[in-house]
This record gives structure tokens, C-alpha cells and sequence, in this order.
């Protein structure tokens, strides 16, 4: 009985430490999305406001049609 609680205790531990390193995995990698995505918009502001412009209108005609 105490063996079996201290091998559910030992994977409770790997897996807790597997879920914060995905985690800070995770952080980091959406960190440097952003970053990549802010540069290309410096980079590229007219195309960005274009298509910007583009999935607003989108999203408004789409979401425009249900409340009708």
C-alpha cells in the first residue's frame, strides 16, 4: 500500500514538472511569435492595416448576417 502511494506520488511529481517546463515551453514560443508578428507589421504597416481591414469586414458581414 505504501509502495504503490509512493509511486503515484514520484508520477504525480515527473508529470507536474512535464506540465510546467510545457508551459513555460508554451510562453516562450508565444513570446516570440509575438515579437515576430510585431516586426512584420513595422516592417510591413500598409499590408498589416490591409489586412486588418480585410478580416474586420469579414467578421462584420459574417457576424452581421446571424443577427438578421
Amino acid at each position: 500500500m505504501a509502495e504503490e502511494k509512493a509511486k503515484k506520488n514520484d508520477l504525480r511529481k515527473i508529470l507536474s514538472e512535464d506540465v510546467k517546463e510545457g508551459i513555460e515551453k508554451a510562453k516562450f514560443l508565444a513570446k516570440k511569435k509575438k515579437e515576430d508578428a510585431e516586426a512584420w507589421i513595422k516592417k510591413h504597416p500598409f499590408k498589416a492595416l490591409g489586412i486588418a481591414v480585410g478580416v474586420g469586414t469579414l467578421a462584420g458581414l459574417l457576424l452581421g448576417k446571424r443577427r438578421r
